[in-house]
């Protein structure tokens, strides 16, 4: 009967572990929030990067899809909180991101043949597009984080 016992006990404590930690074949590494910000004069050239302002989004959307991954709403719904939770970092990655595509296109003819509303049209895409494709990101994100019980640094 010891020995039932003392299986009985092994096999809860698999399954208590098993559903607790994560799976670091699913898990990507969280970069820490210190990795993308920087210092308060790096801050000021950073927002001028379209590198940075990517990588500062990206990094905010993992982080916050494995914090919220846990929730019970549907993935949807937790990916628009992640947008949400990284609406600064988003917002700023993507306008940039997209006056860089309306400046490229505005470029590419001659002066005064582009004109204001066309160039505006093409911002206004690219910057649905890049947002699209960011909540996307975000769903992804909070899915992995639920497969693989993954987790974000504190």
């Amino acid at each position: 009967m010891g020995d039932i016992v003392r299986t009985l006990a092994l096999v809860g404590a698999a399954l208590i572990a098993s559903c607790s930690t994560q799976n670091d074949n699913i898990c990507a590494r969280v970069p820490n929030v210190e990795e993308d910000v920087g210092s308060p004069t790096e801050i000021a050239q950073n927002m001028r990067d379209p590198i940075w302002l990517e990588r500062r989004a990206a990094n905010c959307i993992h982080r916050w899809g494995y914090r919220l991954a846990a929730s019970k709403d549907d993935g949807q719904t937790v990916a628009k909180a992640v947008m949400q939770a990284c609406e600064g970092a988003v917002t700023s990655y993507v306008d940039a991101y997209a006056a860089q595509m309306a400046d490229d296109y505005q470029g590419r003819y001659a002066p005064g043949v582009v004109t204001q509303e066309e160039r505006e049209s093409v911002f206004i895409q690219r910057n649905q597009e890049k947002s699209a494709q960011l909540e996307r990101e975000a769903h992804f994100r909070v899915q992995q984080g639920r497969a693989g019980k993954c987790r974000a640094p504190a």
